[in-house]
């Protein structure tokens, strides 16, 4: 099993949203978001992290992190 699949694996079953969206924070940490802040809990209007980028001091890029463990995201980003 590669260690993404046992990372799928162990997402797949974590029931406790705040401790999922805690991991995928991590996950996406792993994979170079290193400025990345946990943002979601309960009414967040679907943002569960958010980056930030700076350039001289005035913000040139946001990106907006939504994690689910629903098989169709489109309609939790509608909620």
């Amino acid at each position: 099993m590669s260690s993404i699949d046992l990372l799928m694996a162990v997402l797949e079953k974590e029931t406790d949203f705040l401790k999922f969206e805690k991991v995928a924070t991590e996950v996406m940490y792993e994979f170079g978001y290193h400025n990345i802040v946990p943002f979601g809990g309960y009414k967040d209007k679907g943002i569960d992290a958010v980056e930030e980028k700076f350039f001289e001091g005035e913000l040139k890029e946001k990106v907006i992190f939504q994690f689910t463990t629903e098989s169709n995201s489109i309609s939790k980003a509608l909620k």
